[in-house]
């Protein structure tokens, strides 16, 4: 962004999108490198990476549900903002900022999600279906354990967090009202994360999809123009109104996951014979 003095003046504002296509870049080649270089690729003949269609085929029913939903939470991120829009700029740079923040501490409950996804998807192979309530369990209380600290952090520190990013008074406002209801959501999130990640491992990610089609695009409008346009509650009616969406999404979650699981491992929590 600012360039190195005596040599060049930087991009300004181009240079985030550069530097950020400069890192992606790097890291890719860093592991297709560190990929071929060991044991199990470096004995692979060339047929080895010949792609088999059945098996794409296969890969592409699984992932293109769950990629079209990251889009679809995108267009829910639109949503907001065009609401938004009516409260000022204010609003749409405290969310911005918020989001920003909010988003740095889910991170660790998308890993533990995806590491869900991983342990359950080979004990499911291995008919260990014990074992996947098990690892479910334990997703949930370490993840929620650290997502209940993540949310006490913004609760807390809500106010000198966005106080880094801006020293407009009204931004900082909106954004600490913000934090407050989204902290409250990252257990929320958690936990329909978890399922999700079954979902995808019982081969039904056209559920999820579904699911997430219905928060991010009518859950939200709906909410929203309730909260905010029907009983004018500016915007913090649409904090509540995102927040109604993620818990009455992840409800959903939790009742389809659970009459799925029953026929495909016998039961969610517990086994259905116990």
């Amino acid at each position: 962004m600012f360039g190195i003095p005596g040599l060049f003046s930087g991009f300004g504002t181009s240079g985030i999108a550069i530097s950020t296509l400069v890192c992606q870049t790097g890291v890719m080649i860093y592991v297709v490198r560190q990929a071929l270089k060991s044991e199990l690729m470096s004995q692979g003949e060339r047929a080895t990476y010949r792609p088999i269609r059945e098996d794409f085929a296969s890969i592409v029913r699984l992932t293109l549900p769950i990629s079209a939903g990251y889009v679809l939470i995108v267009v829910g991120i639109f949503v907001v903002q065009v609401y938004l829009k009516r409260f000022g700029v204010e609003a749409i740079a405290a969310f911005g900022v918020g989001l920003r923040i909010q988003q740095v501490l889910l991170m660790t409950g998308l890993a533990i999600a995806a590491a869900l996804r991983a342990i359950a998807a080979q004990n499911v192979g291995a008919g260990e279906h014990a074992r996947v309530r098990e690892a479910l369990r334990y997703c949930l209380k370490a993840g929620g354990f650290l997502m209940f600290v993540a949310a006490l952090a913004l609760w807390l520190a809500g106010r000198p967090l966005m106080a880094l990013f801006s020293d407009d008074p009204e931004v900082v406002r909106i954004g600490v009202e913000f934090l407050k209801v989204y902290g409250l959501l990252l257990p929320v999130h958690l936990f329909t994360f978890s399922l999700n990640s079954l979902l995808q491992v019982f081969q039904r990610p056209a559920v999820a999809f579904g699911i997430t089609l219905f928060r991010e695009l009518f859950g939200v409008a709906g909410f929203v123009a309730l909260f905010v346009v029907a009983w004018e509650m500016k915007t913090l009616g649409i904090w509540l109104g995102v927040a109604a969406s993620v818990v009455t999404a992840g409800l959903l979650t939790l009742i389809v996951t659970t009459i799925i699981a029953r026929k495909q491992i016998g039961g969610l929590f517990q086994n259905q014979g116990d």
